[in-house]
């Protein structure tokens, strides 16, 4: 009922300004999340699987941005909060998953304050045989405050599961980006990025 989660980001962010030439891209590994999720349900007759999910980002990407010019940094230097809940739905032979997480940002390094956002996540997993599974996820973000900020992201992966862990290994691409403002100045180009979940119990 217990499942501990890690996400280990390898992001490229992209940056393109009206006057400049060309873009800007930085690449190297940024924030690493941790996200426990208890299920609360055991999704018996037919009825999905109900879990709470709970989790930190740790600003372990750098903060300087190409040749210190702070332009697409990988990280904004801020420890935020999440809380949220996920469906889980079993009809062979494809699992979906559907959550829902608020994150409650925190204070920059450069002493500002980034919005809180909504973020939204669709998983579709078909399996490849007893321990591999193709994965599609959708993913939207959406800021509090401001209502023309969203994201969308699209990610193929795979994922290997064994008796208590499962590795994951997925590429998220940039689908569309509107708004900006205190939400994000930056989007990402394409980021891949490693998941390790460990059953507890």
């Amino acid at each position: 009922w217990l499942t501990l989660r890690a996400s280990l980001p390898l992001e490229d962010r992209y940056v393109q300004r009206p006057d400049w030439e060309s873009g800007k891209s930085n690449t190297g590994l940024g924030d690493i999340v941790i996200d426990p999720k208890m299920r609360l349900t055991r999704g018996d007759n037919g009825f999905p699987r109900v879990a709470l999910l709970a989790g930190v980002r740790f600003p372990t990407g750098e903060t300087d941005g190409v040749d210190n010019s702070h332009v697409a940094p990988l990280s904004d230097g801020s420890t935020d909060f999440m809380i949220g809940a996920a469906l889980t739905h079993a009809e062979l032979p494809v699992t979906a998953h559907a959550c829902v997480t608020y994150w409650v940002n925190g204070e920059r390094s450069s002493g500002t304050r980034a919005d809180n956002v909504w973020v939204g996540l669709v998983t579709l997993e078909t399996a490849i045989d007893e321990s591999w599974n193709l994965l599609w996820e959708f993913k939207g973000i959406f800021s509090e405050s401001d209502r023309e900020y969203r994201r969308t992201y699209v990610a193929p992966g795979i994922q290997w599961n064994g008796e208590r862990v499962s590795v994951g290994f997925s590429a998220l691409v940039s689908a569309s980006g509107v708004g900006g403002g205190g939400a994000a100045r930056y989007d990402f180009d394409w980021a891949p990025y490693m998941r390790v979940y460990y059953r507890l119990f």
